[in-house]
């Protein structure tokens, strides 16, 4: 009777220290109200693990945040952005290697939002918006982008928008790739005449073809949803090949990286992936997730996303952004 005692105030002890334990994850506010915290909640009603948030107001500000905080990191899992994270990687004493053999859900997520150096939370498509009643016939492919019949009508993302999406796009079906982008280059001047907005921002974006200075917008899914009740008869697209642009996960180097493992894994599991990608309106990495309806039946293929080498995109933006202004966006 007496070892029986000891045994359940030992197993007493560890179920106090899992419930006491706690993970800091730093992430956007958005991101936490559409789907985040109830994810957090769950995991720890299962696991006992408290996750507490840290927010952010951008990937940069958190990344600076948390480089200032090297000596005694105070977050355990980091919210990014792709290009943010790979920037972020190379920085091996404070962000740590995931181990991917920890993950459950491993074989589920597409092959290009899994690294050891982070994981995709979703993505997002760059696609077409347009107004459905203003648009002779319907646009199918982005090649319909050039129709001279567009001039002055479209709306498209300027090179710092979407992380260089557009240019990378341009030069792919031009013959060209990330690292062969002049052919991205000239197959924008030819588009040129047809953009009446290069948008820098979100807002800049929706003011465009909610004022109806543009009929047609190149943009992300969440622009459907958001314009829904602005614009009538919006119609939206995702031609292939398809940029994405991912959110992803990163492990802090800490000493609670085995519990920040094990969130990273709940959070690419089934059903957090679909609360996620309905929250965001965007696309979950795991396959057996389905992305919100009016995207999901628009969805490309896997083998014709193009995931962007965000190291080659680094290391030429600079000079990609002031070319494309200067020859491009004048």
């Amino acid at each position: 009777m007496k070892m029986s005692l000891v045994g359940l105030c030992a197993a007493a002890l560890l179920v106090s220290n899992a419930s006491a334990e706690t993970i800091n994850v730093k992430a956007w506010g958005i991101t936490w109200e559409q789907g985040l915290q109830e994810i957090a909640d769950a995991f720890t009603k299962e696991t006992g693990i408290k996750v507490n948030p840290i927010p952010q107001t951008s990937s940069t500000e958190g990344l600076v945040q948390i480089s200032q905080n090297r000596a005694n990191p105070n977050v355990d899992v980091w919210f990014t952005t792709s290009s943010v994270a790979a920037r972020a990687q190379n920085d091996t004493e404070l962000f740590a290697k995931i181990d991917l053999d920890a993950l459950t859900n491993k074989d589920d997520i597409i092959s290009s939002g899994i690294s050891e150096n982070w994981v995709g939370a979703y993505y997002y498509p760059l696609n077409v918006v347009y107004r459905g009643d203003a648009v002779d016939a319907p646009i199918t492919k982005w090649e319909d982008l050039w129709n001279e019949g567009y001039k002055n009508n479209i709306a498209a993302p300027a090179f710092e928008m979407y992380q260089g999406r557009l240019l990378v796009l341009a030069s792919v079906l031009n013959g060209g790739d990330i690292t062969n982008i002049d052919p991205g280059f000239d197959a924008l001047k030819r588009l040129a005449p047809n953009v009446s907005v290069w948008f820098p921002s979100d807002s800049d974006a929706r003011k465009a073809i909610a004022t109806g200075e543009v009929d047609i917008l190149v943009a992300t899914p969440v622009f459907k949803e958001a314009l829904a009740e602005d614009v009538d008869n919006l119609q939206m697209v995702i031609p292939a090949p398809t940029p994405i642009t991912y959110d992803v996960m990163m492990l802090v180097n800490t000493p609670k990286k085995d519990s920040a493992t094990k969130f990273i894994d709940y959070v690419l599991n089934k059903d957090a992936q679909e609360k996620l990608a309905a929250g965001h309106f965007s696309v979950p990495v795991n396959r057996k997730a389905q992305a919100p309806e009016e995207i999901s039946g628009l969805m490309p293929a896997e083998d014709q996303l193009i995931s962007i080498d965000e190291v080659i995109l680094n290391e030429h933006a600079d000079e990609w952004s002031r070319r494309f202004h200067s020859e491009i966006a004048k």
